[in-house]
């Protein structure tokens, strides 16, 4: 008999938000398959033994970011209803995103009582006490290059409970993957 090596196909698969734990050995990123009716599944592949593993979420969420906080014990991610075909349906998952928050060994996810609104690419700062995420205040019609603008970073505390701009309104064009360096930056 002949082998064959086998590769399984690229097609329609996209990653998204890769992150290293402290460690340097697991590494975080969201996976997203087009095929399966935009879902999208947390991975963790750790480089010294090759495994690669799919954290078991909640079913109907697409999760489309995930990050390790700073000193690695939890994972934060930014998640929201599959919607079914409607506009209003799409409308309605973006404005009611949830930002999730998980030990990194996996267990039990906490939803962040963050306001209503298209919540992404959640970080966390230094002392692991805040959440920073963007937030985009217009959804464009379909159709459109962009869907979301007017993007601005917000912060949740933790402790108090409390959110708030992160340094003023300022309604980017588009936000991206940020992390604090300091306390206030």
């Amino acid at each position: 008999t002949t082998q064959t090596l086998f590769s399984p196909p690229n097609g329609g698969r996209e990653i998204r938000s890769l992150s290293i734990h402290p460690n340097d050995n697991d590494w975080l990123f969201v996976e997203c398959v087009e095929r399966i009716h935009q879902r999208c599944d947390v991975m963790r592949y750790q480089l010294t033994t090759g495994r690669l593993y799919r954290y078991g979420l909640p079913e109907g969420f697409r999760y489309t970011y995930a990050h390790y906080s700073p000193q690695g014990r939890y994972i934060v991610m930014s998640r929201r209803k599959i919607p079914g075909d409607s506009e209003d349906e799409e409308r309605r998952s973006l404005n009611e995103s949830e930002i999730a928050l998980m030990p990194s060994e996996g267990g039990v996810l906490a939803i962040i009582p963050a306001a209503q609104g298209n919540k992404l690419s959640p970080f966390m700062s230094l002392d692991e006490t805040r959440i920073a995420f963007w937030r985009s205040a217009r959804l464009v019609p379909p159709g459109r290059r962009v869907r979301l603008l007017e993007f601005d970073l917000w912060e949740f505390d933790l402790s108090s409970g409390t959110e708030r701009p992160f340094s003023g309104l300022f309604k980017f064009v588009e936000g991206g993957q940020a992390q604090y360096v300091s306390d206030d930056e």
